[in-house]
């Protein structure tokens, strides 16, 4: 047997079904994702005042502190960003 290849090593490894990812927003009680939508087209109206990161921060950091931590800053950003 030949020796492995890196590049093959790391094919073989790779899941036959591609992953399907799963909105943060679409894992939150629908109590939840009803505030935060709230909150986003407060902000997308000029009512609060901060920048995209800002807000996304503060979102990131409410719901770890509420025992929701697999959700991360950039997911959120990205999510504020869509129309």
């Amino acid at each position: 047997m030949g020796k492995v290849t890196l590049s093959d090593a790391i094919r073989a490894k790779v899941p036959a079904t591609p992953v399907r990812s799963v909105c943060w927003f679409s894992r939150l009680a629908p109590e939840a994702a009803a505030e935060i939508a709230a909150v986003k087209a407060d902000w997308k109206a000029g009512r609060l005042r901060g920048s995209k990161r800002a807000l996304g921060q503060v979102i990131v950091e409410e719901l770890h502190a509420r025992g929701l931590s697999q959700i991360g800053l950039q997911g959120v950003v990205a999510w504020l960003g869509k129309e």
